[in-house]
């Protein structure tokens, strides 16, 4: 028969257990077909077994050759080596509006068995004779009946063959079988292991109750089998047959790993869907995208959506939104633009949120008066601009320096009834009080008091910080005890305004003092806060103090900035402490933490130069 060819065995039988199970496999599992009727005779039209057609049919494909190893697969190997990410980075622009929580949606190619993939294996449990037998019978008895004072009493014959049995005999009934799975976990927990996991899973997933199968894998599964991703997909795998199940259970875990920010064991749980044929639906790719924006990797970001085009997954509007998102993150604001423009070609009419990441893109990269003719757009499109559009292009004004266009937007807002929040009056004041205007800040801050918006500490803040840059202490302390008044806690910030505040005045003492208070309050101080007190110590020629600053600074990892680090060694070069300078500069070098463009030795060779040349003069004049 030439229409079907055998698979060689290495195309399938990628590891010792693999090829295990290609012996036990029916031979169903290595024939394919160039001609779809033909199978479809076979009975090879369950969406498990049908197997993809050849793209081309000109292409004669080797029988030894492999499946491609996949995008990800590189990047799973990165991330086993580099360990979990858990860094604390910004969350992505918008994200709490792209991932939708609703039961996963089919997509053109999603759950198709590819060709070269692993066969599913056919297993099942031992059948249970005698006691075990009887104990399955009268267990799944007294719960049709919910006899539960009769179950207690069967708790100490409960043992994982027959937590399974009884799970596999209630699964036409997903509610039984999860009241009996939760009931196991709080009587006898040592009695459910990964198969009755995996039972409970496909049970759920097949009932389509998605979300209480993703509850059931993040409070009872998950937190059990930290880094065991694998075994628990094995599980699955392992019981797919028994329970008749579906892709969505494979789906299911996937997406609960991208909700829960675990990037190495979501990408795990995708190469070895890959591996099986299966494929995530959109919005399981869509939590996965998020949680990577969530930890800063747009490259990532950017190459998954590559694998889902070329899995012929079509994205829906949140996914181009990620992507444009990972894209103005890049700093590739022409290609966001593209993906933009092409979104109603893919069958996605762009968002409120479409508009405003495109726009915090422009506004990122400086290109303001691109950001404003798009916003001037949106009511062409029939997209209202909402106060995320008009803040995000405050913000971008106000950090140019363009008061007066960030001032006509904030007007513009009221007039198209779009009420300011906190947000827009934060960075308003914010932007007047680093300019020096400081007076405006306060009338800004008085409107805001006087319309009902929230004020918190970020708005106390920005009036303290232009106060204090200004040298204003005096209204700087009062507003900071009318903070307290109002049961804000000072941060890292408040204190680091006090102290340029009385640096500012030459008040070194004090300044040291409010950084006393504000170690004492559990606050860290900053690179800016360090360099300004090391200045005003050197500005009262305290070096004593100035280089005690700095040791404690390299304790905390701060690197100095040039600046700092020339200023101190030329103060203690003219005060005749040349060996304290150079032991400061080892200390600082040792750490790694000397900035760029310092050098040493060229600082001491001009200050003491310069020395020299004052000392000649003072000599000349005295003679």
């Amino acid at each position: 028969m030439q229409a079907f060819r055998r698979l060689h065995q290495v195309s399938l039988c990628s590891s010792p257990r693999h090829f295990d199970l290609f012996r036990r496999t029916p031979q169903k599992f290595l024939l394919y077909s160039t001609d779809v009727h033909i199978k479809e005779l076979l009975g090879f039209t369950s969406p498990l077994l049908v197997l993809e057609e050849p793209t081309d049919s000109n292409v004669k494909q080797s029988p030894d050759s492999k499946p491609p190893a996949g995008l990800l697969s590189s990047i799973l190997a990165e991330t086993h080596s580099k360990g979990n990410l858990n860094s604390k980075t910004p969350t992505g622009l918008f994200l709490s509006r792209m991932v939708d929580e609703d039961p996963p949606c089919k997509s053109h190619d999603y759950g198709r068995r590819k060709l070269n993939t692993i066969p599913i294996p056919h297993r099942s449990f031992q059948e249970p004779k005698g006691q075990d037998l009887d104990f399955v019978n009268v267990a799944y008895s007294h719960l049709v009946h919910t006899d539960w004072a009769k179950l207690n009493e069967m708790v100490p014959g409960l043992n994982p063959f027959r937590v399974n049995h009884v799970l596999l005999r209630t699964q036409k009934d997903h509610l039984l079988s999860y009241e009996f799975f939760d009931w196991v976990a709080l009587q006898k927990p040592n009695a459910q292991t990964l198969d009755s996991y995996a039972i409970i899973i496909h049970i759920l997933t097949k009932a389509k109750k998605f979300r209480l199968a993703e509850r059931v894998l993040k409070k009872t599964i998950l937190p059990k089998l930290p880094n065991s991703p694998s075994d628990l997909f094995d599980a699955l795998i392992c019981t797919y047959r028994m329970c008749d199940s579906s892709r969505d259970s494979f789906d299911c875990l996937f997406k609960t790993y991208a909700h829960l920010n675990k990037f190495r064991c979501a990408t795990e749980t995708f190469c070895r869907m890959k591996d099986y044929g299966f494929l995530p639906c959109i919005r399981s790719a869509n939590a996965y995208m998020s949680s990577l924006l969530a930890l800063n990797r747009s490259d990532i970001v950017l190459s998954f959506y590559g694998e889902l085009r070329r899995r012929r997954i079509s994205p829906n509007v949140y996914t181009l939104n990620m992507v444009i998102c990972a894209l103005c993150k890049s700093g590739r604001i022409e290609k966001a633009v593209e993906v933009f423009k092409d979104m109603e070609i893919l069958g996605c009419r762009p968002n409120d949120a479409s508009f405003n990441t495109l726009i915090d893109g422009y506004c990122k990269n400086q290109l303001l008066a691109a950001a404003m003719r798009l916003k001037n757009s949106m009511c062409e499109k029939g997209v209202e601009p909402n106060i995320v559009t008009y803040n995000t292009l405050i913000n971008g004004f106000c950090k140019n320096g363009m008061l007066q266009d960030a001032c006509r937007l904030f007007n513009e807002m009221k007039v198209m009834n779009v009420a300011p929040n906190t947000v827009t009056y934060n960075t308003l004041i914010s932007g007047y009080s680093q300019s020096g205007n400081c007076e405006m800040g306060a009338r800004l801050h008085e409107e805001m008091v006087k319309n009902g918006t929230v004020v918190d500490i970020l708005t106390y803040n920005a009036l303290l910080m232009g106060l204090c840059r200004d040298g204003k202490t005096k209204k700087a302390l009062y507003l900071l005890k009318r903070l307290e008044e109002e049961n804000l806690v000072p941060d890292a910030s408040t204190f680091s305004a006090m102290i340029i505040g009385h640096c500012k005045r030459g008040n070194s003492e004090r300044a040291y003092g409010a950084y006393r208070t504000m170690l004492r309050r559990g606050c860290h101080p900053n690179m800016e806060t360090f360099s300004t007190l090391i200045s005003a110590f050197c500005e009262d020629k305290d070096y004593s103090g100035a280089v005690k600053m700095l040791m404690e600074m390299i304790e905390r990892s701060l690197p100095p900035d040039a600046d700092t680090m020339v200023d101190l060694v030329q103060g203690l070069c003219r005060n005749g402490e040349c060996q304290v300078a150079m032991e400061v500069c080892k200390k600082v070098d040792e750490r790694r933490l000397t900035p760029h463009g310092f050098d040493m030795k060229k600082v001491i060779k001009i200050t003491d130069f310069n020395s020299c040349i004052k000392n000649d003069r003072l000599n000349l004049m005295s003679n």
